[in-house]
């Protein structure tokens, strides 16, 4: 096999390892949500422990995987991380205030950002379908949305906090993109973005607490299953995902947390879900589908071009 050809061959399985690992973490970052909600304490303490717990939990993993973090490394994490933490409050704060189905889709209004902004911010081509993607995952995510209606656990300041956190997070999502394509060892950029996170939020969430005693042994499990699930597999796989591919794929897969949070949320903590949540849930997934199994596609032509032109190369 000839060294192109054995490139795209890398390149095509690096491409469906990244939407697998992407769909894993997305998976995983639904959860989160559902956790937030049955710990039963404030958000300041919610993030104050978090971090306190996942920073030596990262440190740990990146040297498992062979990362260290160094010096640079903390210097050029000082943006991400500080992004990451404002994330955590607004994201948390956001769950508390407003039903869950509402707050996770509203803040997985990102890669409608990121598809507009990635032509600009990384010079990428983005495809008509990609659009047409977006706008179907949008419509479905507002048939979510809408459909909650003025009922339940929906509530104004939740979905504005919401709102909020679509801003902080495609900053930090297109920062850490930016930072992988530069080779950064994911797990280690995870580690020192999780350290600044901790160092910006934990200080003023603890003085903001007034239920740090509150927390009973349930809601400690359920902050260490945080960790593990939506932060170490979540984050993890998705910070190694965006290296492996577009960050316009990277960016849509997101669209399925909201879908395992509503639905979590139904099935676990008893929040109403009605038809047009279904069918807007349904419409979402099927955008997502279509977006995986067209990254495969691309994958397999692209690896076919490059071993025709190698084969024409070779022969011609």
């Amino acid at each position: 096999m000839s060294v192109s050809t054995s490139t795209s061959a890398r390149a095509h399985a690096s491409s469906e390892y990244g939407v697998l690992a992407g769909g894993i973490a997305v998976f995983a970052w639904g959860l989160g949500p559902l956790f937030v909600r049955a710990m039963g304490v404030s958000t300041p303490t919610t993030v104050a422990y978090r971090l306190i717990i996942a920073v030596p939990v990262m440190h740990l993993v990146a040297w498992l995987f062979g990362g260290r973090v160094t010096r640079r490394l903390m210097r050029v994490s000082v943006v991400p991380g500080a992004l990451f933490g404002t994330s955590l409050i607004t994201g948390f704060a956001a769950v508390n205030n407003t039903s869950v189905s509402n707050a996770t889709l509203i803040s997985n209004l990102m890669p409608v950002a990121v598809v507009i902004l990635a032509k600009f911010v990384f010079d990428g081509h983005v495809r008509n379908r990609q659009f047409v993607a977006v706008g179907v995952a949008l419509v479905g995510m507002l048939v979510v949305v809408f459909g909650a209606g003025s009922a339940g656990d929906a509530a104004f300041l939740g979905d504005f906090l919401a709102l909020v956190n679509v801003v902080v997070w495609t900053a930090f999502f297109l920062r850490m993109k930016n930072l992988r394509d530069d080779g950064i060892h994911s797990w280690s950029l995870l580690a020192a973005v999780t350290t600044v996170a901790a160092i910006v939020a934990v200080p003023p969430c603890l003085l903001a607490s007034n239920d740090l005693g509150s927390m009973t042994p349930r809601s400690w499990l359920f902050l260490v299953a945080m960790v593990l699930l939506p932060g170490v597999v979540g984050h993890g796989l998705m910070t190694w995902a965006s290296g492996h591919l577009p960050v316009t794929v990277s960016s849509l897969l997101t669209l399925g947390s909201p879908v395992v949070s509503a639905v979590g949320a139904w099935l676990w903590l008893n929040q109403s879900m009605n038809e047009w949540q279904c069918i807007g849930s349904v419409i979402v997934l099927g955008a997502l589908g279509a977006i995986a199994v067209n990254t495969r596609v691309e994958a397999v032509r692209e690896a076919s071009v490059a071993r025709s032109a190698e084969l024409a190369a070779d022969y011609g």
